[in-house]
């Protein structure tokens, strides 16, 4: 009797229960009660207040609008809520994606459909990194380098959004742009929306303690600033760009060699996105007592992106409602799916009246966000730091405000690389050992006899629990001196626990050089499974005999002492 076969429809509706909704109640408490349900609501109503007008400002602040900050927002709310993976964490707009897609906006893209189509390159590229299961390895990035990232979008952040909060139309996306066309647009401004814009940062400022309890900060700015705008400084310009429903994005004139030069910046999406989301999901585990999948967060925002794009909503990563969820109570898929509600029926019965809003009020609102995106407890720091974590900071910072994204990250990666790699030579070469071996502690007192008592034919090499290519060369120079002076050589590994392909190389050229200089006998001794495994990989073993391995110091010495015996 064969088992009938299900459809890939009811496959993926199987996994989606048993892994993502099922565990997302269950993770960290027995059942899911009226008092958690009453949790995720509340959390999620307060979380979709802050995500509107964080999603209004970010649709701006990216060149796509205010309904791409909605659609985008929304989207990725439901579907990364629905898929799973980490406690209370909310999908949404982000200020650092944002300002990637203003500059895939500005240097990519020269339509809604060629943006729409690099954020879903981009989201495909997310679920490839879940499928080849790399979600774990996205945050393997220096935490001075993720500094560096933030506070250069800091900065352009805020010379972004110095155009809006003087009332005029914006000067670019770099900020040399921004400075140059910063005199113009000061003869320009617009009275009422700079009054606007310093009356939204001097309450956004002094909105604190309980009063941040009772409203979040971002959305009493948003509601004091539009009620001050509309009846007493309506000179200032609004949104006034609503569209009803959802737009469709046409696709199909796309060519090929688009979708190629589109490759770079749908990366850089994916990997900053993904990198945030899984950020902040570490820092959830530590308040919800959960523990993130990482995979599967990854798998859920780049589906939420994808649909997003297909209605060209703007690209997302993880929300700052994220934090406000937490607080207030949201845990599981139903906070995720409020949000979600909220947001449609904002866009659904309130479009009139957020078209009203002053985009001096969003500005004061990304101002604020720009200069808490500077990492200033970093830079107060940086005269006691290690001087590698500062010039990785400042090359980050510099490279992003002055080229490009890519070059900044691949900059990075490869400063911090090398200076790592400098930090873990001086570790690995301070357990290195190479002493001489007494003839007397190897032979016997009888076999010694009259010879000279501080005779020192063989050698011990005692190498470090890990050995890498960090410090390959430097222990191979160091030892290449002393290897020459002994009849005998010992390679003590037991402590070895991890040895990359260099040293290995490296090793096998010692063994080499030891006997090219007269050595008669190297023996290895203590060698483990795992690094005789990579020797035997890489075809190290052929030369050496099976004679010459030792299982440990003791034996290895007997077979030195052999060697010793024959000699004149």
């Amino acid at each position: 009797m064969t088992m009938p076969r299900t459809t890939l429809a009811q496959q993926i509706r199987e996994h989606l229960t048993r892994a993502s909704i099922g565990r997302s109640l269950s993770v960290g408490r027995p059942s899911y009660g009226i008092d958690d349900f009453r949790g995720d609501v509340f959390g999620g109503i307060t979380a979709g207040v802050v995500s509107l007008p964080i999603a209004l400002s970010y649709g701006i602040l990216s060149g796509l609008g205010p309904a791409a900050g909605l659609y985008g927002a929304f989207a990725t709310a439901l579907i990364s809520a629905i898929v799973g993976g980490a406690r209370g964490v909310i999908a949404g707009p982000n200020v650092i994606v944002a300002m990637m897609m203003a500059v895939v906006v500005t240097d990519y893209a020269s339509s809604l459909a060629e943006a729409a189509t690099i954020g879903i390159m981009a989201g495909l590229i997310q679920l490839v990194f879940a499928l080849l299961r790399l979600g774990r390895y996205v945050t393997y990035v220096p935490q001075s380098l993720i500094s560096g990232f933030f506070t250069a979008f800091g900065i352009l952040v805020i010379a972004s959004q110095a155009f809006p909060a003087l009332g005029v139309a914006s000067g670019g996306v770099g900020l040399i742009d921004n400075l140059s066309a910063l005199p113009a647009a000061i003869r320009e401004l617009n009275d009422e929306a700079l009054v606007l814009t310093l009356f939204c940062l001097l309450l956004g400022a002094l909105w604190r303690g309980r009063l941040m309890a009772l409203i979040p900060g971002a959305f009493a700015v948003l509601l004091c600033g539009t009620a001050i705008g509309a009846f007493w400084l309506d000179g200032a310009p609004v949104i006034d760009d609503i569209p009803g429903g959802f737009p469709g994005v046409d696709l199909s004139a796309l060519s090929a060699d688009f979708v190629v030069r589109a490759i770079e910046p749908a990366f850089m999406l994916a990997l900053l996105s993904s990198i945030t989301m899984l950020v902040v999901s570490l820092n959830m585990d530590v308040i919800t007592g959960g523990q993130h999948q990482s995979n599967r967060i990854v798998f859920g925002l780049g589906l939420g992106n994808i649909i997003a794009a297909l209605f060209g909503g703007l690209y997302c990563a993880v929300s700052s409602a994220t934090f406000v969820n937490i607080f207030s109570g949201g845990r599981t898929v139903v906070a995720g799916a409020t949000v979600a509600a909220f947001l449609l029926a904002v866009m659904v019965f309130m479009g009139p009246l957020v078209e009203q809003i002053p985009l001096a009020v969003l500005a004061g609102i990304l101002l604020t966000t720009g200069w808490n995106l500077i990492d200033w407890r970093f830079i107060r720091r940086l005269h006691r730091i290690p001087a590698s974590f500062s010039i990785v900071m400042v090359t980050t910072v510099i490279l992003t405000v002055f080229t490009t994204l890519a070059a900044a990250l691949v900059v990075g990666l490869v400063v911090a690389w090398l200076l790592n790699a400098r930090r873990l030579e001086e570790i690995e070469m301070r357990s290195l050992a190479s002493v001489p071996l007494l003839d007397a502690t190897v032979l016997g007192r009888d076999e010694v006899g009259d010879a000279d008592r501080f005779a020192a034919r063989s050698g011990l090499v005692v190498l470090p629990d890990r050995v890498s290519m960090a410090s390959a060369r430097q222990i191979g120079r160091v030892l290449r001196a002393d290897l020459s002076q002994h009849q005998a050589i010992i390679f003590e590994m037991s402590r070895v626990q991890f040895l990359d392909d260099s040293a290995a190389v490296m090793i096998g050229e010692l063994i080499h050089i030891a006997r090219s200089h007269g050595a008669k006998r190297v023996v290895i001794a203590g060698i483990p499974k795992d690094v005789e495994r990579r020797f035997q990989s890489m075809a190290m073993l052929e030369d050496i005999p099976a004679e010459d391995l030792a299982t440990d110091l003791d034996e290895a010495k007997q077979k030195v002492r052999q060697t010793l015996l024959r000699l004149p």
